[in-house]
């Protein structure tokens, strides 16, 4: 699916206080382009699983790839850390948060 005005785009998932991981869409506009936030989101709707949906746009200048050509996801992770710390919370209580879901985790496995 290609979005008219985009050249290329990733997503990545970045910390959210509510539900541990959200969407954040990074995207390289055509050189002739000026598609908007809100233009990337109309096109989207209804595309997608309102989940799916991302919480916000980035526009770069150029996706990282690696040597095969892939996109260097962990490369971009970096470069969006500072969004990682949304609602002044820091990254590493996301880390943390997890360990609250192995609570009882010593009373058998989970029911299927």
């Amino acid at each position: 699916m290609g979005c008219p005005g985009v050249a290329e785009a990733a997503v990545i998932g970045v910390a959210h206080p509510k539900w541990d991981e959200r969407p954040l869409l990074i995207v390289v506009r055509r050189p002739d382009a000026d598609v908007t936030k809100d233009d990337l989101l109309k096109f989207l709707d209804g595309k997608i699983a309102k989940w799916w949906m991302p919480d916000d746009v980035q526009f770069i200048d150029a996706i990282p790839h690696g040597a095969t050509g892939k996109i260097l996801k962990t490369a971009l992770r970096k470069q969006f850390e500072e969004l990682q710390a949304a609602d002044g919370l820091r990254q590493a209580q996301f880390r943390q948060r997890p360990a609250r879901y192995l609570e009882g985790a010593d009373q058998g496995p989970a029911p299927t």
